[in-house]
């Protein structure tokens, strides 16, 4: 079967795509590290804050290192510097009284509201605009980027650094 002929309206599409997400990508570090800032916090600790904040129980080192590609002690480290600041808490494990699980407390959860809230709701009302065949394609890429973000992340981690500092491929 012959491939499709190709259409230009798309292609120029896919191009204006492919050329905001590096912007997309940079607005948000950029948002992230003014966020960490103001609460006088590191980017990496900002992101354990989201992946606790995220969880729908709380969670052990363990399985926040797994979540942010840390060591534990790394892990430890950031749950120390996000408690003394107030925006987590530890407690014992109601199954395993050696563990602690942390979560964020609810002054955690409201200083991050106050930076995030009206960037989700200005997301929610666009979205809005967009039927379920619009809404499902736009799930499909995001999270296809994401978890292609996060392939690429693992084979950089896992790659030896290349003489410039790239990785071989």
């Amino acid at each position: 079967m012959p491939e499709p002929a190709p259409d230009p309206a798309v292609d120029r599409l896919i191009d204006e795509i492919l050329s905001v997400m590096p912007d997309m990508a940079t607005a948000t570090v950029q948002l992230n590290e003014l966020v960490a800032g103001r609460l006088g916090v590191s980017t990496i600790d900002l992101q354990c804050l989201h992946a606790l904040a995220k969880a729908d129980a709380p969670l052990g080192a363990g399985e926040l290192a797994k979540r942010l590609s840390r060591t534990t002690g790394a892990v430890t480290r950031m749950i120390d510097r996000l408690e003394a600041a107030g925006y987590v808490e530890r407690a014992a494990d109601p199954n395993d009284r050696r563990r602690a699980l942390v979560r964020v407390t609810e002054r955690g959860r409201t200083l991050s509201a106050d930076y995030y809230d009206g960037m989700g709701r200005r997301a929610t009302e666009l979205l809005s605009r967009f039927d379920e065949h619009q809404l499902r394609a736009v799930l499909t890429f995001v999270t296809a980027t994401r978890d292609d973000a996060t392939t690429e992340a693992t084979l950089l981690r896992n790659a030896p650094a290349t003489e410039g500092g790239g990785r071989a491929r």
